[in-house]
């Protein structure tokens, strides 16, 4: 069963509120006294949801949560911490019991290994839930909208999926670099990891939360029963449309050039920092305050590399999502892809550079001639998608990186 319109708003207002909460309450509170604050939340939100949808929770539900908040309260007075852990942990078993059986009349009667196997099996579910109401349930409901909506809905997504993807490069660059690590630092003055962590949380607690009001307030359809056993009935092709296979979700181009035109200006302020290195070579090195040619040349190699590894599947996994759009649209894409491109070469090259300085330092390796001849590869790689599926012509590129690997494998 679909949500409504009114119950998928509803229910991110609370899962994007709860995230939040869990960012303050349980990632940067104390444990006790926050996980104690976040769990009444909880099951306030919960409460709330269920009273707007119409639904009530079962008995047995109501004293799974009445024993939650219990436990919640013990946990911000205890001190001992096995104590704390083993409260804590039955405080989430208790809140996950209530909402797992949120209409079931009684947990008495339900037998302990069906309790044990639902609570593993359901976290997949929430899950699954939680990732559909934020993707295919929004993007159903803001496709019901005026066209000013359907922007800010695209829009909406297109920040959410680049957030992932800067947080991942930038950690990567920030790593790489220490001119970007100085920006980064000046520019924002925190610490990346904790912002890193602080982000999984409220990631982690969106998706789960989205999920359990999902499944808990949205009714499932009933099966019904085939009395009929033998085999299925065919109809004639004139009669049923033909089946499709499931394929990946389909992205607009707005939210495409979000994404691109995002990472495009995080990798452009990189490479900009790069270039009085690429050009200036060992003599800029020797004159920059704390640093050495080992050192510059050691530090960030394997990032830049894991970068540009992992942006070739990110543009090839864009590019397969993105829906049917006309000639200007799509020409807009690909120069918005081109630049990215450009810029990846620069990131590969600046690895090169210090691939080369590590070899006249320390030598010829076995390990450092497999990294080079995989940083060629990349490079081919790079070059073969802008001339195939930037070209709106996806299906060559396929064969051609699987060429330009044999190619590198017998070199």
């Amino acid at each position: 069963m679909q949500p409504d319109r009114q119950f998928v708003v509803r229910a991110l207002w609370i899962a994007v509120l709860l995230g939040i909460a869990a960012v303050i309450f349980v990632h940067t509170s104390e444990w006790g006294i926050g996980m104690s604050i976040f769990a009444g939340l909880f099951v306030g939100g919960l409460a709330i949801a269920s009273t707007a949808s119409k639904q009530s929770a079962s008995r047995a539900a109501k004293l799974a949560f009445g024993a939650a908040l219990a436990l919640a309260l013990l946990l911000s007075w205890r001190s001992a911490p096995e104590l704390r852990f083993l409260n804590g942990l039955t405080m989430c078993l208790f809140l996950a019991l209530g909402t797992l059986h949120f209409r079931s009349p009684s947990l008495a009667k339900i037998p302990l290994l069906d309790v044990t196997g639902n609570l593993v099996v359901e976290w997949t579910r929430w899950i699954e839930g939680g990732c559909r109401l934020i993707g295919q349930d929004t993007r159903r409901t803001v496709d019901r909208e005026a066209p000013a909506h359907q922007t800010g809905g695209a829009v909406a997504r297109g920040v959410f999926v680049s957030l992932p993807l800067v947080l991942v490069f930038g950690g990567l660059l920030f790593s790489a670099d220490a001119s970007f690590e100085r920006l980064v630092r000046g520019a924002f003055d925190f610490d990346m990891p904790s912002v890193g962590v602080a982000s999984a949380v409220f990631m982690v607690a969106l998706v789960l939360v989205a999920g359990i009001l999902r499944r808990t307030l949205v009714a499932s359809p009933l099966a019904k029963a085939n009395p009929y056993i033998g085999p299925p009935l065919v109809l004639a092709e004139r009669y049923h449309s033909p089946y499709h296979e499931p394929g990946l979700p389909k992205l607009g181009a707005l939210e495409v050039c979000i994404v691109l035109g995002t990472l495009s200006a995080m990798f452009l302020t990189f490479v900009v920092l790069q270039l009085p290195y690429l050009f200036g070579g060992s003599h800029h090195i020797a004159t920059t305050a704390n640093l050495s040619v080992a050192n510059y040349a050691r530090r960030g190699f394997f990032e830049l590399v894991a970068v540009v590894a992992l942006a070739i599947p990110t543009l090839i996994t864009l590019f397969a999502m993105v829906r049917e759009v006309n000639t200007v649209t799509r020409r807009i894409m690909a120069g918005l892809a081109c630049v990215l491109v450009a810029l990846l070469g620069v990131v590969l090259a600046s690895a090169a550079q210090r691939m080369g300085l590590y070899i006249d330092l320390y030598g010829l390796s076995r390990l450092r001639v497999y990294v080079a001849a995989a940083m060629v590869w990349m490079a081919l790689v790079l070059g073969w998608f802008a001339s195939t599926t930037l070209r709106s012509r996806p299906e060559r590129f396929a064969f051609g990186a699987a060429v330009g690997f044999t190619l590198v494998l017998l070199g």
